[in-house]
């Protein structure tokens, strides 16, 4: 019974194996094309103080253009909020310099680089894990609930960096301890369930954190979170900035938060950047664009003074 059982176990893994090698050559995202003379992709003219710079950047579907044509910049060490209403194109242009579009979209641009890299060409995987990190929106669906998240936070280490396990664990425990999440060896031995929101969002930030990227894109990450846990998380990522000098892309529909962290603030509305403003000056009576004035005054102001109207109850009292 030996023999036929280990034959069969043999099999079963052998078609694992075999399946997984299938996906990962079918997937378009994985590969990666030779660069000539065996140097990464250099980009061209790239400024000293300006790590991210996108010129002229197209993003279609088939024919229909959703991204047209904006230019922007990210210094270093700077943190640049992208604002707009759901389908204004500002998580689009994220993927975008992330190279991470959905299937069927295509970008063209006329520069887009982060440091030294062209993005325009193709870019070895370790590298692009260098120099972009992501933290998604929704914490719950980010982890695979199946894998501890040990297994799952050190994946880009042991995958990009090509450290062993017990070195990408270490790093992973140090990041953990960064971004203050309680007993980080126990986190690790657990699933994503057994996590909340705001604990599943610093493991993303401290996975985001332990690759030591260059650029930090984080897309809408306190959306899902309560609102104390979200003042939590948006002081992590301000002292994330300030302590490590990553440079980070903040993206959010809510103009009070961006102008509440951000150095500058870019307002996209139908694809295009309408407006791109300091945010210390962001305010009603500057912003120049109507669209800009219409989020600003959709913003409640909690420290506007407001009296109850009396009821007669109370007038007789």
């Amino acid at each position: 019974m030996a023999g036929p059982a280990f034959l069969i176990v043999l099999t079963g893994l052998g078609a694992v194996l075999i399946g997984d090698g299938l996906a990962a050559a079918a997937n378009p995202r994985g590969h990666t094309a030779r660069v000539r003379g065996g140097t990464p992709p250099a980009a061209q003219e790239g400024t000293s103080d300006q790590l991210a710079d996108v010129r002229d950047l197209w993003i279609h579907a088939g024919d229909t253009p959703l991204v047209k044509g904006i230019s922007f910049g990210i210094g270093r060490g700077e943190i640049v909020g992208i604002v707009g209403e759901s389908g204004s194109g500002k998580t689009l242009t994220a993927m975008s310099l992330a190279r991470l579009l959905p299937d069927g979209l295509t970008s063209t641009a006329s520069r887009m680089a982060v440091g030294d890299l062209d993005l325009r060409r193709p870019v070895p995987p370790a590298l692009m894990a260098e120099a972009v990190s992501l933290i998604y929106q929704d914490p719950g669906s980010t982890f695979n609930p199946a894998l501890r998240m040990g297994t799952q936070l050190t994946e880009v280490l042991r995958t990009h960096k090509r450290l062993g396990g017990r070195e990408a664990a270490r790093r992973i425990l140090d990041a953990l301890r960064v971004v203050h999440l309680t007993r980080p060896e126990q986190r690790m031995k657990q699933h994503p369930h057994e996590l909340s929101g705001g604990m599943r969002q610093r493991a993303m930030i401290a996975a985001a954190l332990a690759v030591e990227p260059r650029l930090i894109i984080a897309d809408e990450p306190t959306t899902a979170l309560d609102v104390t846990v979200q003042a939590e998380i948006l002081r992590e990522l301000k002292r994330v900035n300030r302590e490590f000098g990553a440079s980070i892309m903040f993206i959010s529909h809510d103009i009070g938060v961006v102008r509440a962290l951000c150095d500058r603030v870019l307002v996209m509305y139908r694809g295009e950047i309408v407006e791109e403003v300091v945010a210390a000056e962001l305010t009603v009576e500057t912003a120049r664009h109507p669209y800009t004035r219409a989020l600003l005054e959709a913003t409640p102001d909690i420290d506007a003074s407001w009296t109850p109207p009396r009821t007669k109850e109370h007038s007789h009292g």
